[in-house]
């Protein structure tokens, strides 16, 4: 058997009753999942996952205005996808 040590955070209560619920689904305790995530950290040789820095809001906004006007989606006519998605509900 793995030699085990124990192990103390500082979690959110509410983050953690919410994914409790979720791992119980799973058939998993948050001792299985944190040894799950030590283990990727382990073969990923650092986080599982992205970390980045989110785009500020306005910034997303516009890069998603362009990418709608370039598929076609937002005519380029259109002020912007905010006025673009009221006029067309308008129509309705």
């Amino acid at each position: 058997m793995a030699k085990t040590s124990a192990m103390q955070v500082r979690v959110n209560h509410e983050a953690r009753e919410r994914a409790t619920k979720i791992l119980e689904n799973l058939g998993l305790s948050m001792g299985d999942a944190v040894n799950v995530f030590l283990k990727q950290v382990e073969i990923h040789n650092g986080l599982p996952f992205s970390v980045t820095l989110e785009p500020k809001s306005d910034i997303l906004s516009a890069r998603q205005e362009v990418e709608l006007m370039e598929a076609g989606v937002v005519p380029r006519n259109s002020k912007s996808v905010s006025e673009f998605f009221a006029e067309v509900y308008a129509n309705e």
